[in-house]
């Protein structure tokens, strides 16, 4: 991947590094806050994964344009027996998706 792909895609998913924050006194701090509260700060944190997520998937989209993205479902498994019907269910999906090209997951 090139730099200006990465570039891009660190744009365009709004990955870019913060900017560094003053926070050396009290009144920093509260001027800080004022820009950006507590909860907002905390609803940037969660949507990261989501954010991490979809730059992946768009930098394999770059790398292998035919590449299906596969999704595994998640679950609570209890015992051994489920992880074996899991496992079971799981690779048969994947293996019926090779047979039409490269997968992702």
């Amino acid at each position: 991947m090139t730099d200006a792909q990465r570039t891009k895609l660190t744009q365009d998913h709004h990955l870019a590094p913060l900017k560094p924050i003053k926070l050396a006194t009290p009144d920093q701090l509260q001027d800080a806050l004022d820009d950006c509260t507590l909860d907002h700060w905390s609803s940037k944190t969660q949507a990261l994964s989501s954010r991490f997520d979809a730059a992946r998937h768009a930098a394999l989209l770059l790398l292998k344009p035919n590449v299906m993205l596969v999704r595994i479902k998640k679950r609570t498994l209890n015992n051994e027996a489920e992880l074996k019907a899991w496992l079971a269910e799981d690779e048969q999906l994947l293996a019926d998706k090779l047979k039409i090209g490269a997968v992702a997951f």
